[in-house]
């Protein structure tokens, strides 16, 4: 006999069983004190599933006269959790939170896939210069790629210069987006000239403004060259030079108050107006050249070699506001939003505002910031800043294939590699001051650190200026050297 306990109380238990094509139920019940604490709780459980479906409807509908509020409750007996909020302590720690496992291969986002060109190690962000490039390309969903080299475990995209000449010919292209940017145009060209030299040639541009979200655009240029020889003998010399520029205006998170007040999900608070010109106060700039050579060579009748060698620099910088000892300049703090006041008055008046998109409020007030700097006894007490990473690759892969059998291949190979990573802040304007103390503010008023507030030990009071560096300075290096080693065996 089986039976399946469909639901059980500490007052009530009900029971549904199946033994030999007979149906039971049994029923359980418990004094007439348990009823009413029964009908107590389920009252309040009926209470959590309809405030869930207030939540849901709130979420992708806006209402102005809808306000949510949830309490915070405690969660010390499992017990207690059928009278409370369904977002609770115990559900924040045991709800299932790996469906990106579901999604992905070995549980590992695409974007964690090696890109490998002839045995270097790029990012990804340079596929598309290499495709555009003619480059052949093999794909490999397992952890070990056709050369025998351990790649990562989602798998590796591998690109190689020294197979094939893609045939002359070229393409032009427009493209319009209205995400991200309005559009751009791209280009490539492949030429095969004389004494085996080949050439192929890619270029892209993308310009504009987002349609969607204000603040939001980009300028970047990116460009790619690949030179080819083959000789007659069969052996390959390429080189191959990328280059990433450009300059993105991005837009920052907010509060759901804001996107309510404003009637607008896609609000950016990291804009504003500035002498009537729109200004965003998040950019990120990129600088990123990379440059490779390779070599390719038999030899002999069953042992190929491949040495390739390089190199690329990467800048990258997110500029934001800065404020010192002063108030914050973002519009969406909630010391500027209507729920933080207590004076029904004063809320009212500033969710009008809100309202009517009166950008003085709801956007960064440029002008605002410039006129405070000037009257300034101390520099500046706002300004943009820059936080910048910049990492230097450079790496050597000499690797050999020998063809043992029809069916059986040996692969093996020495690389050394070498990575740098320096990141710091850097003041990029000053928003008309002439100057900025690099010191920690959050100290000023600190009861023990309040005598040592320099960022710079070595030089105290240190005035900062456009261009300097400041708060943090640090670098990070990698040196690494391995040998592989793998045998094929193919049916």
């Amino acid at each position: 006999q089986n039976q399946v306990v469909f639901a059980q109380f500490p007052v009530l238990s009900i029971k549904f069983g199946v033994s030999h094509n007979k149906v039971k139920f049994f029923l359980y019940i418990c004094p007439m004190r348990h009823w009413l604490l029964l009908i107590f709780s389920l009252m309040i459980s009926c209470r959590a599933v309809a405030q869930q479906t207030i939540d849901d409807v709130y979420q992708y509908k806006i209402d102005e006269e809808r306000m949510t509020a949830e309490s915070i409750s405690s969660d010390t007996l499992l017990f207690y959790r059928v009278v409370h909020n369904h977002r609770d302590l115990y559900g924040q720690i045991t709800d299932y939170r790996f469906s990106f496992v579901d999604y992905s291969r070995r549980g590992v986002e695409f974007y964690r896939r090696d890109v490998v060109l002839d045995g270097l190690s790029l990012s990804r962000t340079r596929m598309s210069a290499l495709r555009r490039l003619g480059l052949a390309e093999k794909s490999f969903a397992g952890i070990f790629s056709q050369d025998g080299a351990k790649v990562g475990y989602a798998g590796s995209d591998e690109f190689s210069s020294t197979e094939g000449i893609p045939i002359n010919g070229g393409n032009v292209g427009l493209f319009f987006s209205g995400r991200g940017y309005l559009g751009g145009v791209r280009a490539a060209v492949h030429h095969a000239m004389s004494k085996g030299w080949s050439m192929s040639l890619y270029a892209s541009g993308r310009l504009g403004d987002d349609l969607y979200i204000d603040g939001v655009g980009q300028n970047s240029v990116d460009a790619a060259l690949r030179l080819s020889h083959k000789s007659s003998s069969g052996n390959t010399l390429s080189v191959v030079a990328m280059l990433q520029s450009g300059e993105r205006g991005l837009r920052y998170g907010s509060t759901d108050e804001a996107f309510t007040l404003t009637r607008n999900r896609l609000y950016n608070p990291s804009w504003g107006y500035q002498a009537g010109e729109k200004r965003n106060s998040r950019v990120r700039r990129d600088n990123s050249p990379y440059l490779m050579l390779s070599y390719s060579a038999n030899l002999g009748a069953t042992t190929s070699m491949t040495l390739s060698a390089g190199g690329g620099f990467d800048s990258r910088s997110y500029s934001s506001l800065g404020w010192y000892d002063a108030s914050t300049p973002r519009p969406d703090n909630y010391r500027y939003m209507p729920s933080y006041y207590a004076n029904p008055v004063v809320a009212a008046a500033v969710a009008e505002e809100w309202r009517t998109g009166n950008e003085k409020y709801t956007q960064i007030d440029w002008d605002e910031l410039y006129q405070r700097n000037r009257y300034s006894a101390r520099g500046a007490i706002y300004a943009l800043e820059d936080r910048v990473a910049q990492n230097m690759q450079g790496e050597v892969a000499l690797r050999f294939k020998s063809e043992l059998s029809p069916s059986l291949s040996l692969h093996y190979a020495l690389r050394a590699r070498y990575l740098s990573s320096r990141n710091f802040k850097r003041m990029r304007d000053l928003l008309g001051a002439s100057y900025h103390t690099d010191i920690d503010y959050f100290l000023l008023d600190d009861d023990t650190f309040s005598h040592k507030t320099d960022n710079d030990v070595h030089h105290p009071d240190h005035r900062i200026v456009e261009g300097d560096k400041f708060g943090y300075d640090y670098a990070l290096f990698e040196n690494n050297l391995s040998a592989e080693l793998g045998l094929r065996y193919s049916v």
